[in-house]
């Protein structure tokens, strides 16, 4: 079972990094999911099949199920395959989250604007 988020956890965009350095066929994704109290991003890496959340578990999640579950919207999140990601890195200096438009904050009590 993936336990509720509660709110942003910092630590999930340094584990993208991790998980995109050990697994060669993951994107990085960084998105708004619902807490109890709110909105938080949060970010993951993830294939075809699978999510990497090392914030949760060192075990590779159903994907299906993981965003079933975190209620992910496809109009709150952004994509970055794993070399995209690490040229954002190293352009940035960090490890995201990268638009700042849409992520224009890490936690909001309101549901973020769907982006078109």
């Amino acid at each position: 079972m993936i336990p509720p988020l509660t709110g942003h956890k910092k630590s999930c965009f340094e584990a993208t990094l991790e998980a995109a350095s050990e697994f060669g066929d993951v994107t990085v994704v960084h998105a708004w999911l619902p807490t109890e109290n709110g909105w938080a991003v949060h970010a993951w890496a993830e294939n075809n099949e699978a999510v990497l959340d090392l914030t949760v578990t060192r075990t590779p999640q159903n994907r299906g199920e993981y965003y079933e579950t975190r209620q992910v919207d496809e109009h709150l999140i952004r994509r970055y395959p794993r070399v995209e990601f690490f040229t954002m890195v190293g352009d940035t200096g960090g490890f995201g989250p990268f638009d700042k438009k849409l992520f224009f904050a890490l936690e909001a009590e309101k549901r973020p604007a769907q982006d078109s």
